[in-house]
């Protein structure tokens, strides 16, 4: 009592928890946010605005996290959406790609057997002699053309040929008569997907025939069927070089040209250097050869001296009558035997 009675000791307690003792009673905990006595107006606003802050600051790293860790998320999200369409895309690009190259593919063989199919058979220009006769033209420097007829066969069983390749023996003779034959030739078929110079397109190496085979072909009339055809009859060294002829097809018909205008060979007949030029045009019912050459001093050595070609028909026959080669000499305008192979 004593002690309580001094103001000085007085003041250290506050009213309530003098009360509260002198109850017998535990004090509650209290926050006091009362200032102490003595503090001034600013230091009072800063202890009020720390009791919002405190909390703030508690939660500020977390919330840096969480915003970065949000961004991260976007960033990823949006690069694998990127990527995503980048794949999709380069899928398309290779599908369409895939697509393009397998239709050029497709139309590439088709091509190649429409021609293997149309280049074989017996051709003939008998309608056109005879027109030449009735106009007054006799062959070579006359103006006229010479009676030719051309065999082209398939050599189904040549050893060591590829699927997109295909060889036929071909065998020229003159005035329809097979035991008169001048010329044969193994032509080396070949499919080609877009060459420079002609597209897509059918190749065709020429190859000269051995002696003894050329022999056996006139002994037989002309028949291949008896011969027997190896991988040897399209050796290198019998290929003419730079005399390929490359077909392409334009509006219904093939059009074959050299890769040039001309070439020089060396003809192992006339023992001389020769230049050939050489276009031909092959369609369902005829073939044209425009086959011409002259030597190194521009003198004429073959073909039609006014550029016009050998308008061979389509026949069923291998041998023709003769007809008249003296112009004025009685003959037919038409081909009686002339007949279209229907598809």
């Amino acid at each position: 009592a004593t002690a309580l009675s001094s103001p000085r000791q007085a003041t250290l307690l506050p009213s309530h928890r003098t009360a509260t003792h002198q109850r017998g009673k535990h004090p509650t905990p209290r926050h006091d946010t009362r200032a102490p006595s003595g503090c001034t107006p600013q230091f009072q606003s800063q202890l009020w605005l720390s009791d919002f802050t405190a909390p703030k600051m508690v939660l500020l790293p977390f919330l840096l996290w969480a915003t970065c860790l949000a961004n991260a998320s976007a960033y990823v999200l949006s690069a694998a959406r990127h990527s995503l369409c980048n794949v999709r895309a380069r899928s398309s690009t290779i599908s369409a790609i895939t697509s393009s190259q397998v239709c050029v593919a497709q139309n590439t063989h088709l091509l190649f057997g429409e021609f293997c199919n149309m280049f074989q058979g017996h051709f003939d220009n008998v309608a056109q002699v005879q027109q030449d006769r009735d106009n007054g033209l006799s062959p070579r420097e006359g103006g006229g053309h010479e009676h030719i007829h051309c065999h082209i066969e398939p050599l189904a069983h040549l050893d060591g040929l590829k699927e997109d390749q295909a060889a036929v023996l071909a065998s020229y003779y003159f005035d329809g008569q097979p035991e008169r034959l001048f010329r044969t030739r193994i032509y080396l078929l070949q499919a080609c997907e877009a060459d420079p110079d002609f597209g897509d397109c059918v190749e065709m190496a020429i190859f000269r025939v051995r002696e003894e085979k050329e022999q056996q072909l006139k002994e037989n009339c002309d028949s291949s069927a008896s011969i027997s055809w190896d991988a040897e009859d399209t050796a290198p060294d019998l290929r003419i070089p730079e005399c390929s002829i490359f077909w392409r097809k334009i509006d219904g018909r093939f059009d074959g040209r050299m890769r040039t205008e001309s070439i020089v060979v060396q003809s192992p007949v006339l023992k001389k250097a020769i230049v050939v030029q050489d276009d031909v045009a092959l369609s369902e019912d005829s073939l044209w050869c425009n086959d011409r050459g002259h030597d190194t001093d521009g003198n004429y050595v073959y073909g039609n001296i006014h550029g016009i070609p050998y308008k061979m028909d389509r026949v069923q026959w291998a041998r023709c009558p003769t007809i008249p080669t003296a112009p004025g000499q009685p003959g037919q305008s038409a081909n009686p035997y002339r007949h279209r192979v229907e598809a």
